[in-house]
């Protein structure tokens, strides 16, 4: 059950309490980023009121956030993930020119789809 209230506290901190201003300048500025940090951790003060708690929730999500340190993740998992995938069945008229498409019974096709990119392309958001 904690870990339900976790999530709602989670999603109230990072989406209910935070303002625009918050949002667009925690990336590049300290003061948004402790305004929204102030504002994401104080209803975890009703689930565990301890200091200890707030400055592990309050100073990792700072770093998160001020950082974009999520990007890194979030290219972590592309990278580690497969390679590439197929999509969804196609017939042979609805095959779009320059697309790689790979044969998976006789008559039949799906799309091959990568997601591989250097750093370079996904630095923004990592994907």
């Amino acid at each position: 059950m904690a870990a339900y209230w976790l999530l709602v506290l989670h999603l109230v901190g990072d989406y209910v309490l935070q303002s625009e201003w918050m949002a667009m300048g925690k990336t590049t500025r300290t003061v948004p980023a402790l305004a929204h940090v102030a504002l994401y951790t104080a209803p975890f003060w009703f689930l565990m009121p301890s200091w200890p708690a707030m400055l592990i929730i309050g100073g990792t999500h700072f770093a998160i956030d001020r950082w974009r340190l999520a990007r890194y993740v979030c290219y972590g998992k592309n990278f580690l993930s497969p390679a590439e995938s197929l999509a969804a069945p196609v017939s042979r008229d609805g095959m779009a020119q320059g697309a790689i498409y790979r044969e998976t019974e006789p008559g039949k096709f799906c799309q091959v789809v990568t997601w591989h990119h250097p750093w370079d392309k996904c630095k923004d958001t990592g994907s």
